[in-house]
């Protein structure tokens, strides 16, 4: 039976096995999905934790992947930089 609305809209209520029908589509479409823990989610204002020991090593591979090849002649600066920022104790301390 069709119920109306404020704005003189008609809509049919669901019913009890439509609801389970729906119900059971959306715990099919979660299991699916990446837990919200996997997703990385951040930006400039809240950056995330990382470790910054792999960061070197990190950049290896962003230079080996061939998108950023003009990028990837300063990478070697770079990671002698990070990796000597990395070894010094009052840096590792903060």
């Amino acid at each position: 039976m069709a119920q109306r609305c404020e704005q003189g809209q008609y809509w049919n209520p669901f019913s009890e096995p439509d609801l389970d029908a729906l119900i059971a589509a959306l715990e099919t479409l979660i299991a699916v999905l990446p837990s919200t823990l996997e997703i990385a989610l951040g930006n400039e204002d809240m950056p995330l934790a990382f470790d910054a020991d792999l960061l070197a090593d990190h950049l290896d591979v962003v230079a080996s992947l061939g998108e950023f090849d003009d990028a990837a002649r300063y990478i070697g600066g770079l990671k002698l930089r990070v990796r000597s920022l990395m070894a010094d104790e009052r840096i590792r301390r903060s």
